[in-house]
């Protein structure tokens, strides 16, 4: 899934993937070398985390009897130290156990699928919860005084992607190839004769048709026997523990009010919807009250995935792209945007302008046979004896922040390895 920013008239402005990142150290200094403006996320008027239940956009989305369950197994958790998960255990499994089935149905999947787009059983608890503990302990350790807040490139994140390339092929040590036919054979040859300079950074679909293409070809390239034998590993590994990918959704929708909106009771970051609530989204991100210097009308993102009402696998098979899908996506977030607002005026219920974008393969499914697959050290195994690196999100986390800060330890290495600086 690529990153890119529609600006349209008037103040009309839409990205095609994530809008921004968690601030780290990294990123700010990137954001320096690259004379990048960074805004952060409006403290006051993006503060508020919505999840709708019960009829309403609420910000604590349980019972009383549901906040005591999740106090009680919080303080269990605690005091026997059991919240890392089993291997091969699902969310619902871990979240039921510890905290109860309210606590999972309407604050834990709801908050995964805004993230993961998959459903609380079908994604795996050591993926999701160990990539955060993972972080946490990494902070702990390392002292970090990073601020937790969202921060986006003044100009969009296609900006930041677009100078971050010129910035890294100007420097005369980079060549990055886009939307361009991977040719194995001629890369092989010319590229492998330095593979510890070589980074395959691509999706998880993409990724693995290369290797799959690798390996049949394997008679045709001088491999080594242990070269040989890690792609023999790696197929086989994918044969047994399949790994798949979700269609994701974007479609965001301005319209004639002020960006804040209208009450000041609806400012905030976004809202999710639980399965129970039968939305057609997975929910809504309030872009104008996120970066509000950056609209000057009320724009939102409605995110598409599966959810019990909609399915976008369905329409994506259905060949139903292009205009027929577009119109199928408006009239199911104005569905799902008149449960959530008061739309009495009817002025407020068209949108002045839109824009979608439709990723059939975005995202890994987080689920057990990913768990599995990574376990078994196949991308390891490949970058042991072929030398490239494999970089992507379906390599444990999704954070683009964190992502980043893996890249430029791996970049950071290469260069020591290799004599020069960067």
């Amino acid at each position: 899934m690529g990153l890119g920013t529609e600006k349209g008239s008037g103040s009309h402005f839409s990205e095609s993937a994530a809008n921004g990142f968690l601030v780290s150290p990294l990123i700010e200094q990137a954001a320096a070398d690259l004379g990048i403006s960074l805004i952060l996320a409006d403290p006051t008027s993006s503060k508020a985390r919505f999840i709708f239940s019960r009829g309403k956009m609420r910000r604590w989305p349980l019972s009383f009897l549901g906040t005591l369950r999740v106090l009680i197994g919080l303080v269990g958790a605690l005091v026997f130290r059991s919240l890392k998960p089993n291997k091969f255990s699902t969310m619902r499994e871990w979240g039921e156990n510890i905290f109860g089935r309210e606590f999972v149905d309407f604050l834990l999947e709801p908050g995964l699928g805004g993230i993961y787009a998959s459903k609380a059983e079908n994604l795996s608890a050591s993926l999701v919860v160990g990539s955060v503990m993972n972080r946490r302990k990494q902070r702990d350790t390392e002292k970090s005084k990073t601020r937790r807040v969202t921060a986006a490139p003044l100009k969009g994140m296609k900006f930041w992607c677009e100078s971050l390339k010129r910035f890294l092929e100007n420097s005369g040590r980079v060549e990055i190839l886009t939307h361009k036919k991977f040719e194995s054979r001629t890369w092989f040859d010319e590229k492998l004769k330095n593979p510890s300079r070589v980074f395959l950074a691509l999706d998880l679909k993409n990724t693995l048709e290369i290797i799959k293409d690798l390996e049949a070809q394997a008679s045709e390239f001088a491999y080594t026997s242990r070269q040989r034998e890690s792609l023999k590993n790696f197929i086989q590994n994918l044969e047994t523990t399949p790994l798949s990918t979700l269609a994701l959704a974007a479609l965001t929708l301005e319209f004639n009010e002020p960006p804040l909106g209208l009450l000041k009771q609806n400012q905030g970051f976004g809202c999710l919807f639980p399965r129970s609530e039968n939305f057609n989204s997975l929910g809504v991100l309030f872009n104008s009250c996120i970066f509000p210097a950056r609209y000057e009308r009320k724009n939102e993102t409605y995110i598409f995935g599966q959810t019990q009402k909609f399915s976008l696998n369905f329409e994506i098979a259905s060949k139903a792209l292009g205009k027929n899908l577009e119109s199928r996506l408006i009239a199911a977030a104005l569905e799902d945007r008149s449960r959530i607002f008061d739309l009495s005026n009817p002025g407020l219920r068209q949108p002045a302008a839109t824009s979608v974008f439709v990723w059939p393969t975005a995202l890994p499914c987080y689920d057990i046979h990913l768990e599995k697959f990574l376990a078994s050290q196949s991308f390891e195994g490949l970058e042991k004896e072929f030398g490239f690196t494999i970089v992507g999100n379906f390599r444990g986390h999704l954070s683009l922040s964190k992502i980043f800060d893996d890249c430029w330890k791996i970049a950071t290495e290469v260069a020591a390895s290799n004599k020069f600086k960067i």
